[in-house]
């Protein structure tokens, strides 16, 4: 099996947990999934062998108009948006950006002029990966759509879908993108 298929089927499979989730986005119109590298399932302890981290969080509008090149300032994440569940969007716009700087244990807040707001705390970390907890509210402000923690590779992306999303004349669906690396 290739690499790229693995992402993809623990993709499916990280989304299918998180149909609870969905459920109660729905509700709020506004679905919610997750996907993420695989992960190895070594149950080894989280430590605070991770004790700083810094995040780029970028927030994306996928759009099933356009001309189906990836822009240049998303050139990075190429092969994630040319694949499931992304390939089938034909523009992607980055809506912002935001570096974020992690200190085991301590939440930091950011917000975006889409109106969502998130947190993210590192919670320590293995050799190899990081342990993160991630909490993001709705446009508004006040619902949430995601609360959970999550393992990743250091430096690994981590994909958050969420609802639909207009942007000047362009109509999708959001998402963001977070990628985090030990300092």
């Amino acid at each position: 099996m290739k690499p790229r298929r693995t992402k993809s089927l623990l993709s499916l499979a990280l989304s299918s947990l998180l149909v609870p989730a969905a459920a109660l986005a729905a509700v709020a119109s506004v679905s919610t999934a997750a996907h993420a590298a695989p992960a190895k399932t070594a149950s080894k302890k989280v430590s605070a062998n991770a004790e700083k981290a810094v995040c780029k969080v970028h927030a994306v509008l996928a759009s099933k108009e356009g001309d189906g090149k990836i822009p240049k300032n998303l050139e990075f994440m190429k092969e994630w948006l040319t694949d499931e569940p992304y390939d089938r969007y034909k523009s992607f716009h980055l809506l912002g950006s935001k570096k974020v700087e992690l200190n085991v244990s301590k939440a930091t807040a950011t917000e975006f002029k889409t109106g969502h707001k998130m947190k993210l705390s590192l919670l320590g970390g293995d050799e190899k990966k990081l342990k993160l907890h991630l909490d993001l509210t709705h446009r508004d402000g006040k619902k949430n759509l995601v609360a959970m923690d999550y393992s990743i590779e250091d430096n690994g992306l981590f994909f958050v879908q969420g609802g639909e999303h207009k942007s000047g004349e362009v109509t999708g669906r959001i998402f963001w993108a977070i990628q985090c690396a030990r300092r």
